[in-house]
């Protein structure tokens, strides 16, 4: 079914265009040496070669963007976390190869134009409906907007699923894991008659993957496959000991429990062997499940445990203006109490407090660092020596339960 954005209007930029097959042809020796993307693109006969195109993929990986320009073979604009354009030396690269900002689980008006502009000039564009990057291999529940765009682009959509991609270097994770990488387009499809809700639904199944796939019978490897999971399995999934996950000083895939004793090794695919008897295998996200299972539905490490929440004796708020340098804004105790986030000093002076229930957004980025909009300003919240996924989780979850009314609404990811 055609578009009304099928005759677009004609332009070319030379500049991004040479940039774009020169970044490609450099691409094509990672691709085949490290990810093995050749030969596992299905459904590139179907893939559009011009006009309008909306790709919507599942997001697992920084580079989840060049897997799904490498293989649609044409020229590519991604909607990508303005986040990334506050790194100097990045922004340049990623604007020249086609990226564009978009302030997350907000509306943005600048992105959303210039998204308008380049479907109307037939360019293909690349969304990551989910909002942010799995964990675990889970698909997130796509947001709610994307049944809006699609429907007023009256867009033709191409799902794009990347099933493995999750192993080739889980977020969590430290280092990135030698495994073949694939990626599956749909046939394009339009959904003139379909409601928002109907669009919501399909493009959830669209890009959900198995996140308990098993790898092929092809070589995988990786090297220090523990480090980085004691930030993301916060807690003991055996005791559950806050914080008590460390990774061996010996075997760099293994990790221990301080406070149980409990051990395992971490596997390429992110699963969690025993090596302490009585205890099961298991994948990652199922133990992250087990732990905040074990927290109940309004989350604290213990049912008896005084306010707050949590806190962590040493941190710093800061506002990050744009453009500019980070300005501290407190500096003390941090604490999460019920309905509120806050900063207190030496003596019990409070330094800095929001209400939860207007806090804007919540969300872990680049380098898992938590962020937090307060009135249309993005403020770094920094809890010293503690997990920054910990303190995300956390108060994610107590920033939802602030706001009942909205919570359907609400990115149900970080």
């Amino acid at each position: 079914m055609e578009t009304s954005a099928q005759a677009p209007r004609s332009s070319f930029d030379l500049k991004a265009t040479i940039a774009y097959w020169i970044g490609w042809l450099i691409w094509l020796i990672p691709a085949g040496l490290i990810f093995r993307q050749m030969g596992r693109v299905k459904g590139h006969e179907t893939f559009p070669k011009e006009g309008p195109v909306l790709i919507l993929a599942n997001h697992t990986a920084a580079f989840d963007p060049v897997w799904v320009g490498y293989a649609a073979g044409r020229r590519c604009h991604y909607m990508a976390s303005a986040a990334l354009f506050r790194i100097r030396w990045l922004s340049p690269i990623i604007t020249i190869l086609g990226a564009f900002p978009k302030a997350k689980f907000t509306k943005d008006r600048d992105s959303m134009a210039k998204l308008n502009e380049l479907y109307a000039d037939g360019q293909c564009i690349v969304i990551f409906p989910e909002g942010t990057r799995t964990w675990d291999g889970r698909n997130i529940p796509v947001l709610p907007g994307i049944g809006r765009l699609v429907k007023r682009l009256n867009a033709r959509v191409v799902f794009a699923r990347m099933p493995t991609a999750f192993l080739t270097q889980p977020r969590w994770a430290s280092y990135p894991r030698y495994v073949p990488l694939a990626v599956e387009f749909s046939p394009p499809v339009t959904f003139e008659d379909k409601t928002e809700e109907e669009i919501v639904a399909a493009v959830n199944e669209g890009v959900r993957i198995d996140p308990e796939l098993e790898l092929p019978h092809e070589r995988c490897f990786g090297v220090r496959l523990a480090w980085g999971l004691p930030d993301y399995l916060w807690a003991c999934p055996h005791c559950l000991a806050e914080e008590g996950l460390v990774v061996s000083e010996t075997h760099s895939d293994e990790i221990s429990c301080r406070a149980c004793g409990s051990r395992w090794r971490v596997d390429v695919q992110a699963r969690l062997n025993p090596l302490t008897p009585g205890l099961k295998r298991e994948s990652v996200a199922s133990a992250h499940d087990r732990v905040t299972a074990r927290l109940g539905p309004r989350p604290r490490f213990r049912d008896d445990a005084p306010a707050p929440i949590l806190k962590a004796s040493r941190a710093r708020v800061q506002r990050m203006p744009r453009g500019g340098a980070p300005i501290t804004v407190a500096e003390g105790e941090l604490r999460l109490n019920e309905g509120s986030l806050s900063v207190v000093g030496e003596g019990g002076v409070l330094r800095w407090e929001q209400p939860l229930k207007e806090i804007e957004l919540v969300t872990l980025e680049v380098k898992n660092t938590l962020h937090v909009r307060v009135a249309g300003e993005l403020h770094q919240v920094v809890p010293e020596g503690q997990s920054t996924v910990k303190w995300g989780w956390f108060l994610h979850r107590w920033w939802i339960l602030s706001r009942p009314e909205d919570a359907a609404g609400l990115p149900q990811g970080l």
